[in-house]
C-alpha cells in the first residue's frame, strides 16, 4: 500500500511542478518546494523500497530538476509495483 501512496504523491508534485519548470530557463531557474514533497520524504523514510528517484524528488531543488526526477520516479514506482502482486497487465 505504501507503494500506492508514494505513486499518488509523485503524481501530486508532477502537476505542481509543471508550470514553476515551464516557466525556468537557464539564466532565471525557478526553485521548487512543496508540501507534497515533505509528505513524500516522510513516506520515503519507512520504506525499503531502493527508490532513488522518488528521494530525489522529495528534496526541493530548481523545478526542471525536481520534473525531471519525478519523470523518473513515476517510473520507478510502476515498475516497484509490477514488481509485488499488486501488478496489473493490460
Amino acid at each position: 500500500m505504501q507503494l500506492r501512496e508514494i505513486g499518488n504523491l509523485v503524481d501530486t508534485i508532477c502537476m505542481q511542478v509543471q508550470f514553476p519548470a515551464a516557466m525556468s530557463t537557464p539564466a532565471t531557474p525557478q526553485g521548487f518546494s512543496s508540501p507534497a514533497q515533505e509528505s513524500l520524504a516522510r513516506l520515503l523514510a519507512g520504506v525499503q523500497a531502493d527508490l532513488p528517484h522518488c528521494v530525489r524528488a522529495s528534496v526541493a531543488d530548481t523545478a526542471s530538476e525536481v520534473l525531471d526526477e519525478v519523470v523518473q520516479a513515476k517510473a520507478e514506482v510502476k515498475a516497484a509495483l509490477c514488481g509485488t502482486d499488486r501488478c496489473r497487465r493490460a
